[in-house]
């Protein structure tokens, strides 16, 4: 039989874990952001050298970076469209439960 501590308990852990595991995709995701922004940094310094000792590698460099750069924009555009769904999920059980009077933590 559940008793009300235990399932309180178990539901923290969950919580907590789940919590956890959104910090640290959040950083990872901070720090891969943070190299985007710095990889096309450097590159904007280097390019003008590049194009003058290698102008045939030039625009083959810059077709790979563009793609590069366009698909790691979609996958942020799809990262930020999920977060902003599941932000609103969890407001909307919250905010049901709480109408409710029912107090879980969330």
């Amino acid at each position: 039989m559940f008793h009300k501590l235990n399932f309180g308990k178990h539901f923290n852990n969950v919580k907590n874990f789940i919590g956890q595991g959104y910090h640290h995709g959040k950083r990872f995701l901070g720090h891969l952001d943070n190299a985007n922004r710095t990889g096309k940094e450097i590159y904007k310094i280097i390019e003008p050298t590049l194009q003058h000792v290698a102008p045939e590698t030039t625009g083959h460099t810059n077709r790979h970076l563009n793609k590069m750069d366009s698909n790691y924009n979609h996958f942020k555009n799809k990262v930020l469209e999920t977060h902003d769904k599941a932000e609103h999920h969890i407001n909307d059980i919250a905010g049901k439960l709480k109408s409710k009077n029912i107090h879980i933590g969330i």
